[in-house]
């Protein structure tokens, strides 16, 4: 392999075929519908073209007559004039065609020069900065990844859905809802919040946010292990806690033997045999549990891997604070900021539902009642922004709230407050959280019995160390 990347070459490139389009949209006006959704300023080889397809393309938008006297008239005003090569040179590019019969032909043409120069443009950045002491190697792949990706998606410039094909899936959509009660999207497990936004949605980034020891995590984990054991694909993203750990859990929930006794070692026959049975279940599953992603580059790398290994449906990430991006020196509001810019962007790139975990401010502590708004997001607005749904879990016996205004108790109770719902209502939600377990189930589903035979004497089952809920 040759130790330089050759440069030197003339770049691809289609003069000849620039020449022509220019000319053709000043002969036709109407020849611009054919190239407006294909080329664009930069696709274009020369300086001079470029500036005359800019005003071309700026006197489409502004409804005006596309011809010799008004692109030349544009130039001058804008001060390109000289630059294209005077009004002789505009002129002249009539002559290279004849009629625009063949524009959008000759528009792809110089369209795939441009992407082979992007090509090259990409690889001799990718060369250049492998050659950089300390170069992240996960961020030249992610740079260059990204190139490629817009590079591919130039090939595909045109809108290749029409309006009868949106139609059709609305429709679509509409009969699969009729079909299965309303969801459309990956099922929680929870009835009344698949209800509600019919399921997680692909490309919707969902922020589910909390103060330390309302459930986040859990309430995380069991939607994973929901969607895992229903045939979805799912990343799960753990920057908190060690994905043993997290799968500890899972396995607690799966056998309903309580997670005390996973770390105590006090376990039953009887018990170990549920362990076993939920064991085989999950393995089954296509749950991916990681605790080594620290960065957007990393999670968005593994999941672009899960995505074309097994498939994706559904990325959950705990929590959006602990996640780092690599620009250094922006204050920790813009670099949220970004982070849940970037969430999102993801989301709609892989076409999945992302679930991130939020903490929020200590606000919340000092208001009367305790109840979570979108104000309290930390560190950044721009959350509630990105957001196309946002949840806050609120535990109201955490704060010694016994009862609700009916009269009801508290105890086990948590409230799933949609705060946001850029497709349909807000509301409150009860679910019930059983502390053994660190799990969430529907409020209205009964809770098996503790089993005698994993119960010291005097034992509080619903006890735990206020770490262990997250």
């Amino acid at each position: 392999m040759s130790e330089n990347l050759d440069i030197s070459k003339v770049p691809p490139n289609a003069v000849d075929f620039e020449e022509a389009v220019l000319g053709a949209l000043m002969i036709d006006s109407s020849a611009m519908k054919e190239v407006a959704t294909i080329l664009r300023p930069e696709s274009f080889y020369t300086i001079a073209n470029q500036r005359v397809f800019e005003a071309a393309i700026n006197l489409y938008e502004s409804e005006k007559p596309i011809d010799i006297l008004t692109v030349t008239n544009w130039l001058k005003i804008n001060g390109h004039l000289e630059t294209v090569g005077g009004v002789y040179a505009v002129s002249e590019l009539t002559d290279r065609v004849a009629s625009s019969a063949n524009v959008e032909f000759h528009a792809r043409i110089i369209q795939e020069k441009f992407i082979q120069r992007e090509l090259i443009r990409i690889s001799a950045e990718t060369y250049q900065r492998s050659f950089a002491v300390g170069a992240d190697v996960l961020d030249l792949i992610e740079n260059a990844s990204l190139g490629v990706v817009k590079v591919a998606s130039m090939l595909n410039s045109t809108s290749t859905i029409t309006t009868s094909e949106q139609i059709n899936e609305v429709i679509n959509r509409a009969e699969l809802a009729a079909s299965n009660q309303g969801i459309t999207g990956l099922q929680t497990g929870h009835t009344e919040i698949d209800k509600l936004g019919g399921g997680r949605q692909k490309g919707h980034l969902i922020v589910v946010a909390g103060r330390p020891a309302m459930g986040k995590t859990a309430y995380a984990l069991c939607q994973a292990r929901n969607m895992a054991v229903n045939g979805s694909s799912v990343l799960f993203v753990s920057l908190e806690m060690g994905a043993v750990e997290m799968m500890q859990r899972i396995l607690s929930m799966e056998s309903e033997v309580y997670l005390t006794r996973f770390r105590n070692g006090e376990i039953t026959e009887s018990q170990w045999r549920f362990i076993s049975d939920a064991a085989n279940t999950i393995r089954e599953t296509k749950l991916r549990i990681v605790d080594d992603l620290h960065t957007l580059t990393a999670i968005r790398t593994e999941a672009r891997k899960m995505k074309e290994s097994v498939g994706l449906d559904a990325i959950f990430i705990d929590y959006i604070q602990l996640v780092s991006n690599s620009v250094s020196g922006r204050s920790r509001e813009n670099e949220v900021s970004e982070i849940s810019r970037s969430l999102k962007l993801m989301a709609r790139s892989l076409d999945v539902p992302v679930i991130a975990l939020s903490q929020l401010s200590r606000a919340v502590e000092t208001r009367a009642g305790k109840r979570p708004m979108l104000s309290d997001l930390r560190e950044s607005g721009s959350i509630e922004q990105d957001a196309d749904i946002v949840e806050f879990l609120f535990r109201p016996e955490y704060y010694g709230i016994e009862s609700t205004e009916d009269g009801e108790s508290t105890h086990g109770m948590a409230e799933v407050i949609v705060a946001k719902n850029r497709f349909g209502a807000c509301a409150t939600i009860p679910l019930r959280f059983r502390h053994e377990l660190t799990k969430f189930t529907d409020w209205n589903e009964q809770s098996p019995q503790p089993q005698p035979s994993s119960m010291r004497p005097n034992e509080n089952f619903y006890e735990v160390d206020r770490d262990d809920v997250f």
